[in-house]
């Protein structure tokens, strides 16, 4: 019995999770501004990124899109992929341990996407039901 509802309540966490997960996706999108005509009408991936003001942003959620780079940096992380270095440099850390050793990065876990690094700005932007990052557990550790 007991199994059942440390499972049941892991669902609905996880759940409420990804509820939450896609609401504040949307609600990044809709705060968006609208892109700057010269970004907004380059519907190719290479005369976007040749705009020195542009970059081509990907996502599973939305077709691909070429945006503003001041608006590329606000779009979720673990949701869109976009060309530019605003991305920041701790998506190249691919180890754990070299995440958790750089000052602006934190390694976040999740059932439904592969770990990686984050820097601890975006990672706290991700949602807690969704994801674990080693910042979040230092952090509650010290309170």
């Amino acid at each position: 019995m007991l199994k059942w509802v440390v499972l049941f309540f892991t669902l609905v966490t996880a759940l409420c999770g990804l509820v939450w997960f896609e609401y504040d996706v949307k609600g990044a999108l809709r705060s968006l501004h609208t892109p700057n005509a010269d970004c907004s009408g380059l519907a190719d991936q290479d005369k976007c990124d040749k705009n020195s003001e542009c970059t081509w942003c990907k996502s599973a959620a939305v077709p691909s899109k070429c945006y503003q780079k001041s608006d590329a940096g606000k779009l979720p992380p673990g949701v869109f992929k976009c060309d530019s270095e605003l991305q920041d440099a701790c998506e190249s850390l691919a180890d754990q341990d070299k995440c958790d050793a750089s000052s602006e990065c934190t390694w976040c876990k999740s059932a439904a996407v592969p770990s990686k690094c984050y820097k601890k700005s975006d990672a706290k932007k991700l949602p807690s039901g969704v994801f674990k990052c080693d910042e979040t557990k230092l952090e509650i550790k010290l309170k």
